[in-house]
């Protein structure tokens, strides 16, 4: 079986998309780090909200123009979220801007890349940004979903969605009597 390093020729491109939140972005920085471990001469650009590249990158007054490489290699480039000056904790609209603002600039980070002679050739993203899947569809790039989160969230979200099948009901019946089988 080919390895990564195999799989990824120079011209491979991996844009790792997280939002804008620190339990996100420190799990994604990691993923583009590993990348460029694992894939030498591959490119690694990494995308979040314009609002966290500034927390990120305190010395460029305009972190919507910035297109910053750190010392490992990794490529900054922001998306907006429609809160470019962060989020105000009193909008209700928050996730809605996220996805329409958000696959709108996205799908120009792909553009503005694509253009500079350095296309994506596979997209990373973080939970909540499900969208990202559709911006990359549309440009012909294959995305995959970068679960950041223990596998027990994975089973929580799972029994919310699909329902409990009664395990509600047995974990409550239990907790009333100390004494019972614990399910």
């Amino acid at each position: 079986m080919a390895s990564v390093v195999e799989r990824a020729s120079p011209a491979q491109h991996f844009l790792v998309v997280t939002y804008a939140g620190q339990g996100h972005i420190n799990p994604a920085r990691h993923l583009a780090l590993c990348l460029l471990r694992a894939a030498p001469g591959a490119r690694v650009t990494f995308s979040t909200a314009v609002s966290a590249c500034r927390k990120m990158f305190p010395d460029h007054a305009d972190a919507a123009a910035v297109d910053h490489v750190d010392g490992a290699g990794v490529r900054y480039v922001p998306y907006s979220d429609g809160f470019d000056g962060g989020f105000d904790g009193v909008s209700t609209d928050y996730i809605s801007s996220l996805k329409v603002v958000g696959a709108r600039t996205l799908d120009g980070v792909l553009a503005r890349l694509r253009d500079a002679g350095t296309p994506v050739t596979r997209l990373v993203y973080t939970q909540v940004l499900s969208w990202a899947a559709d911006v990359a569809r549309a440009h012909g790039v294959p995305a995959v979903l970068y679960w950041i989160q223990p596998a027990t969230v994975l089973a929580a979200y799972l029994h919310f969605l699909r329902g409990t099948d009664g395990l509600d009901q047995a974990v409550a019946a239990a907790a009333s009597d100390p004494w019972a089988a614990r399910p």
